[in-house]
């Protein structure tokens, strides 16, 4: 680890200005030999919701609008792979699942995003 990493890890942590949660549900076997499955939630963590580039992409035939979106947070956080992820983003809780592993670094992590569908329709947030 380079000296200079805890200050490039402090510049960036300064940008974060959005606090999110992850849950995932965790199967186990409960006495009687039945599996289970408990929601684990996290614990608020600061973090930063960048937007990418979009495009246009054809989905059985039908034109839809896709994004980019990734979650910047603390390497110490470890999202796995398909939770539910809620951000506070400027007064709104937009709801996201993880599309991908966590990119971890000595500085930050970071996350691709995807749309969660919450309410039955295409609406998010």
């Amino acid at each position: 680890m380079l000296p200079q990493d805890s200050m490039v890890k402090a510049a960036i942590e300064s940008l974060y200005r959005d606090t999110a949660i992850y849950r995932y549900e965790e199967a186990r076997e409960n006495a009687h030999g039945v599996l289970v499955s408990d929601e684990i939630e996290s614990n608020p963590f600061p973090c930063r919701l960048s937007y990418g580039r979009r495009q246009a992409v054809v989905v059985d035939g039908v034109p839809t609008m896709v994004e980019a979106v990734k979650l910047f947070f603390a390497p110490d956080v470890m999202i796995p792979a398909g939770a539910n992820v809620d951000v506070e983003h400027l007064g709104r809780t937009l709801h996201f699942k993880s599309a991908s592993f966590s990119a971890v670094y000595g500085s930050h992590a970071e996350i691709a995003l995807e749309a969660r569908d919450v309410y039955g329709d295409s609406e998010n947030g």
